[in-house]
C-alpha cells in the first residue's frame, strides 16, 4: 500500500462540511396538530401513569 502524503495545510479540511441545518421549529414554539396534555391516565389499557 502506498501513502500519499496530504497537500493541504495542516488541520484543514479538503472537502467542507455542509452547514448544520436549523430545526424548522424554534424553541417555545408548538405546532397547531398537537392535541393539549390531558390530565389522568391509570386506567385500565391506557398507558399514560395516573396522576
Amino acid at each position: 500500500m502506498t501513502y500519499i502524503e496530504p497537500d493541504t495545510p495542516q488541520g484543514a479540511p479538503e472537502i467542507e462540511p455542509p452547514a448544520t441545518p436549523q430545526p424548522d421549529l424554534q424553541p417555545g414554539e408548538r405546532p397547531d396538530e398537537l392535541p393539549p396534555l390531558e390530565p389522568g391516565g391509570g386506567d385500565p389499557g391506557d398507558s399514560r401513569p395516573h396522576d
